[in-house]
Parts: C-alpha cells; sequence; structure tokens
C-alpha cells in the first residue's frame, strides 16, 4: 500500500506558533472549474482543480489522484508504483501578519523538533501567484523514508497559504518539473 507523507503538520504548526489561527477545513473539491475560472485552463493531461470557495485553482499531473487528509484543504497525489507518493497539498488559514519576520533559523527550530535528519536547503523570498511568498526547501526522515519538501508560504487578503510538494528524495530531482508547473499554474484571486 502506499504512504503519503504529508508534512503540513509542522507547516501548520508552524504558523499557529507565529499567530495564526487553527487551519480551515473545506468541502472536497468541485469536479470541474466554475464559469468565473472558465479561462483557467489545464495543461493538456492535466486536471484542474478549484478550491471550493472559488479563491484558488491549480492544476496537476492528469495521473494523480485527490486524497482526503485531516486539516488539509486538498492533496493529491501520484498513482505511480512504489511505496511512497509524491504529494502536493494546500493548507489555508487566517493571513499571518508576522509572516516575512520568520527566520530559517525559526523554521529549522520548529521542523528539527518534528522530524529526524532534518536539513534546510533553502529559505529565500520568491513569488507565487505574483504575490510575496516565502521558500523552504528541506529533507528530512519520517518513519523509513528520507523525504525532500519545498514548502511555500504567502498571505493574499485575509488568508494564509500553505503550498507543500513532497517526494522521496531519491525521486525528487525527477519530480522537479511537476513541481515547476503546479506552482507557476497555481492562481488565487
Amino acid at each position: 500500500m502506499k504512504r503519503i507523507v504529508l508534512v503540513t503538520l509542522a507547516a501548520v504548526l508552524l504558523l499557529a506558533c507565529a499567530g495564526c489561527g487553527p487551519a480551515a477545513s473545506s468541502p472536497a473539491p468541485s469536479p470541474s472549474p466554475s464559469p468565473s475560472q472558465a479561462a483557467v485552463k489545464a495543461p493538456d493531461g492535466w486536471n484542474l482543480y478549484e478550491s471550493a470557495d472559488g479563491n484558488y485553482s491549480f492544476s496537476y499531473p492528469g495521473d494523480w489522484k485527490t486524497v482526503d487528509v485531516t486539516g488539509v484543504e486538498i492533496a493529491v497525489a501520484s498513482s505511480a508504483p512504489g511505496d511512497f507518493a509524491t504529494n502536493f497539498n494546500v493548507v489555508t488559514q487566517e493571513a499571518d501578519p508576522t509572516l516575512f519576520t520568520i527566520t530559517a533559523d525559526d523554521f529549522e527550530s520548529i521542523y528539527k523538533s518534528m522530524f529526524a535528519n532534518f536539513t534546510l536547503l533553502e529559505f529565500k523570498k520568491t513569488t507565487v501567484a505574483d504575490v510575496d511568498a516565502v521558500l523552504l526547501s528541506y529533507t528530512a526522515g519520517q518513519d523509513t523514508l528520507n523525504v525532500q519538501a519545498v514548502q511555500y508560504f504567502f498571505n493574499k487578503g485575509d488568508k494564509g497559504y500553505v503550498l507543500t510538494f513532497t517526494a522521496d528524495q531519491k525521486e525528487f530531482a525527477g519530480a522537479q518539473a511537476d513541481l515547476d508547473k503546479i506552482v507557476a499554474g497555481f492562481t488565487v484571486k
């Protein structure tokens, strides 16, 4: 059976420590885009997800499946054979006005307490959907797996977003193109 390692617990904990409220949970994804998102199209062979409230959308590989995970608004995971499913998930909650005061040391301190063999690979300011964001990239041991993850943290209006992409460390380089395409196509209203 495939295992899906989702590191959003750390993201939720980190943002809660930085002053955010509890993570919001939303209904299951809508099966098709609403008329307001009709201009947003998935690339050939990819699926389009639009949040139930219509606030954001993204495309993901056509052979990936949606997965129900408590505390995560949407999770999609690879259906490729193997013990670990490469996955992408979104958590939304109240916007955190202190987001850009959080340092690499803050992230590292929290994550090291949660994951074995945590190594911070990159911490930088970037943009997602034309919004200022913080990118955090790291490796960590979890159970018998060694994973690599990239997380994007950003605020838009009154919502805070955490986008997390996780893959087996040995397969991350091969999955990087999917991550880049998902994030490049992520839109927020």
